[in-house]
Formats: C-alpha cells, sequence, structure tokens
C-alpha cells in the first residue's frame, strides 16, 4: 500500500496463490464470485488506507487478482466460466479500443423532465414506455440522458492459442485464433 501511494498507483497486485495457501475458501470465493468479492476487497483496502493514511482520502485502491491456481486451457472454455475468475494462456494478437459500456441507463421525459432508471441486465436496458411523473404519464416520451448514465470501460482482446515453446508444435501446424466469444473484465497485472 506504501509503494502505491508513493507512485500514486491506484492498484494493489493479489496473488491468488498467496490466497490459495492463506484460506482455501476465500479463494474459491474470490474466483466463484468475482464480481461481488473483488468490489468488498476493494472497500477493504479503501477502509485500512483510510485509518493509516488519512491524507489520502482521495486515493480510492482497486484490486487486481492474479496468479490463479488452475490455469484454464482457452478451448476448455465454456459456459459455466461465465462470471467466473479464470486464468487462460495465451497470445494477444489484436485488441479493440476502449469502449463505453452502458451499467446504469438514466430516461428523462422530453415533455416534463423527471427522470427514471434502468438496469442493465444481459445487455439489455429496459425503456420506459410511459413517463412516471403522476401528472404526466406521457407516452413515448422518454429518452436516454448519455451524460448522466453510468458507464465502464470495455475492451475486446483476441487471443491466440499457443503452445508452451516452439518445439511442442507440430512441424506444419500453425497456431489459430480461438473463435469462442469470451466476455473478460480484464485489470491489467502491472504498469
Amino acid at each position: 500500500m506504501e509503494q502505491a501511494l508513493a507512485s500514486t498507483t491506484a492498484a494493489i497486485n493479489v496473488d491468488c496463490r498467496h490466497v490459495h495457501a492463506f484460506d482455501p475458501d476465500m479463494y474459491s470465493k474470490i474466483v466463484s464470485f468475482p464480481q461481488e468479492t473483488i468490489p468488498l476487497m476493494d472497500d477493504a483496502l479503501h477502509q485500512i488506507k483510510a485509518q493509516r493514511y488519512p491524507n489520502w482520502a482521495e486515493m480510492k485502491f482497486e484490486t487486481r487478482p492474479f496468479a490463479m491456481v488452475v490455469e484454464n486451457r482457452l478451448r476448455d472454455l465454456d459456459p459455466s466460466d461465465i462470471d467466473r475468475l479464470v486464468s487462460v494462456k495465451g497470445m494477444v494478437t489484436r485488441t479493440s479500443h476502449i469502449i463505453p459500456d452502458l451499467r446504469l441507463a438514466i430516461f428523462e421525459c422530453s415533455v416534463c423532465g423527471s427522470t427514471a432508471e434502468a438496469q442493465v441486465e444481459h445487455h439489455r436496458v429496459i425503456e420506459p414506455d410511459v413517463c412516471l411523473n403522476a401528472n404526466c404519464q406521457e407516452k413515448t416520451s422518454m429518452r436516454i440522458a448519455h451524460n448522466r448514465s453510468t458507464f465502464v470501460d470495455k475492451q475486446i482482446i483476441r487471443l491466440q492459442v499457443r503452445l508452451p515453446t516452439p518445439c511442442h508444435m507440430p512441424l506444419i501446424s500453425v497456431p489459430h485464433t480461438h473463435k469462442q466469444i469470451i466476455r473478460l473484465q480484464v485489470r491489467p497485472l502491472t504498469p
């Protein structure tokens, strides 16, 4: 934490092998429920930082887990790995630009100006059909307010299946890109 504060880096790398050696149950919860446990780890880091370093209150730490105990093969990933933390080995062959991904949509009535929130579930936004204001109730008047909605950064990464060393590759075989669509939430390991 001191090193992160000295370098003004808001990331704390967490070696999952150490977590597994300390508490296997905690490790399995991190792997099985990363969307719930990683924000809890971020909050715990923030509380410790607030106690030890009150002058750095504006800086919020982010946990970056790495080095999973089990490394998956890219070809072996299946739907049961959705929303789980997995580790794969491969070579990045292409990356997209950073794309904004909608998380919370704010809709505004074009007649009265009242607002309504809509959560994004499974990449779908349920748009309100009618204004929620009891005095308005105008139909098809709700429009999305992009500047008030919440977005997160998303990037699409193409991985190429890679054998450990060139001597393990058959003579005529060429590494190929795995054509399975996988949603990844990537947090860089180190700057």
